[in-house]
């Protein structure tokens, strides 16, 4: 039974996380429409094997990220139970093992990546010879940025389980829109596929350089050279054992799709699938607004040994990535032929609109299992989703190489499909059972809510489907379609609490005014 202090706790979980998701949010809104806009760019003067390249570097750089081996979500968590309880040496006896860590393995891997550059581009991957050679300068300048992100990682831990996330959305999108500017910029003037890695290593820079200034904001007096405290690795080792495997699936699962491809067929058809994917996984960075809150959060909640605060923390989460992903995903499957051939081109169209409709369909699936992952690992249950990521990736890639090379692209989409939809059930019923939820429960607070104003959503686009033969016309679309989901949202996917806690973000002028604003503190962290 709830005590009679459980809807107050319900009101500060849900005002928090509103307040931090939305901060999260508009950052993601800018690099959303500036991504929006560079792609279609950046392809007319690439062209559709010079792009393959570029992304298929990209994708590599994505993938060095596993050598994090799950050690960023330890320091997040054990950052966090340091901050909140006042022992800011600990907190940096924890950074300053991580940085240790992170500069070996970092360098390590850097150094490999840039020895194995030739080799790759010549003899594993399909390039063309006449492309040859920027590939191999590419891979040299993805180790140096993968290098100074990964270090930044480290730092940027601080703000994280700080739940200072106007900070770290400050620096993320900060540092993104230097990349998407600085490559439309470098391609307008003429340079190509080093020049816009030559901006990427500059903006991880940045990246870097800012999260060192706010690691030192939030723990005055902090010494970050580097230096291993047995102790404190023997903790981050145990916390990352099963973390690591988890970590090292979803890179594994999320960043070798261009690889493989690129590995099987032509370096072209990278292009149409990553681009598709990429549009697709916006959804997913929509989602990491609410999803990068609850870590931090549930692992505070978790420490306190408050239950119900927790499940409460779960249910309203999850609703709020299912009414953040379930319009957008699903108009893209609608309108995947019209929109790619009018955001792109016809030959991005024909040969990725299956693809696009089956991602957007398996990201949707996959957006209602992150709650669950973050909640198990603030629990201390990495293993849940180790588990889970294995599979997943076991699955997904013995179905791509069984699929790809019949199908192409869109095998791939549905190789990632069909490992989302035979793997969702188990993962958020455990999940479930951790929080004791049921799952006519889960439904009823986490999909019901949603379901009213997504049918009016694509009831709108139905209905434009027969006009939509221009790009003005995709667009009216779109927006009417969001306007009558937004608005029925209000009523439908909001409760009150939820709506007071959006309404006060107006009335204040914004997320700055929200942040400053004192929580209460009486409920401890939420």
């Amino acid at each position: 039974m709830p005590t009679p202090a459980a809807p107050a706790c319900a009101g500060h979980i849900g005002n928090r996380l509103v307040a931090n998701a939305a901060a999260n949010f508009f950052g993601q809104a800018l690099l959303l429409a500036l991504s929006f806009f560079a792609t279609p760019y950046l392809i007319a003067h690439f062209g559709a094997s010079r792009y393959g390249v570029l992304v298929l570097v990209l994708s590599l750089v994505n993938l060095l990220a596993l050598f994090e081996m799950g050690f960023n979500s330890g320091l997040v968590k054990h950052l966090a139970a340091s901050i909140g309880q006042g022992r800011p040496d600990e907190a940096e006896c924890y950074l300053r093992t991580g940085l240790a860590l992170y500069l070996a393995v970092g360098a390590v891997v850097a150094v490999g990546v840039s020895l194995g550059a030739g080799w790759a581009a010549t003899r594993f991957f399909h390039v063309p010879a006449w492309l040859a050679g920027e590939a191999v300068t590419g891979f040299d300048l993805a180790s140096v940025a993968f290098l100074l992100r990964f270090v930044g990682g480290v730092y940027n831990a601080v703000p994280i389980a700080a739940q200072r996330f106007d900070v770290v959305n400050g620096l993320f999108v900060g540092t993104e829109v230097v990349r998407i500017g600085g490559s439309v910029l470098v391609v307008f003037l003429g340079w190509l596929v080093r020049a816009v890695l030559a901006v990427n290593i500059f903006s991880n820079l940045l990246f870097l350089a800012g999260s060192i200034l706010a690691a030192r904001r939030m723990l005055p007096g902090l010494r970050h050279w580097p230096r291993i405290s047995r102790r404190h690795l023997l903790v981050l080792l145990h916390f990352s054992k099963f973390s690591a495997v988890s970590q090292l699936a979803s890179r594994i699962g999320n960043g070798l799709d261009g690889i493989v491809i690129a590995h099987l067929l032509p370096v072209a058809y990278v292009a149409f699938y990553v681009v598709p994917s990429a549009l697709c996984f916006k959804i997913w960075a929509l989602v990491g607004n609410v999803t990068s809150v609850t870590f931090p959060a549930a692992s505070a909640l978790a420490a306190a040994s408050e239950p119900a605060r927790l499940r409460e923390l779960y249910l309203r989460a999850s609703k709020m990535v299912f009414a953040l992903a379930g319009l957008p995903a699903l108009a893209l499957a609608v309108t995947s032929d019209r929109f790619l051939g009018e955001w792109i081109n016809a030959e991005f169209a024909r040969q990725g609109a299956l693809a696009l409709e089956l991602l957007s369909c398996g990201v949707l699936v996959n957006c209602l299992m992150h709650v669950p992952d973050t909640l198990a690992n603030g629990l201390g249950r990495p293993a849940i989703p180790a588990g889970f990521n294995v599979a997943e990736t076991i699955l997904k890639f013995g179905l791509f190489f069984a699929l790809v090379p019949r199908f192409g692209v869109a095998g791939a989409a549905a190789a990632y499909v069909a490992a989302q939809i035979l793997l969702a059930p188990w993962f958020v019923g455990t999940a479930n059972r951790l929080v004791r939820v049921g799952w006519r429960e889960w439904c009823a607070r986490v999909c019901r809510p949603v379901l009213v104003p997504l049918a009016g959503g694509l009831a709108a686009l139905a209905l434009w489907r027969p006009y939509t033969a221009s790009r003005v016309s995709l667009v009216a679309a779109l927006l009417s379609a969001a306007a009558i989901y937004a608005l029925l949202g209000i009523f439908f996917i909001l409760d009150g609490r939820e709506r007071a806690a959006c309404f006060a973000l107006v009335e204040r002028g914004g997320i700055n005014a929200w942040a400053a604003r004192p929580q209460p503190t009486s409920g401890g962290q939420s």
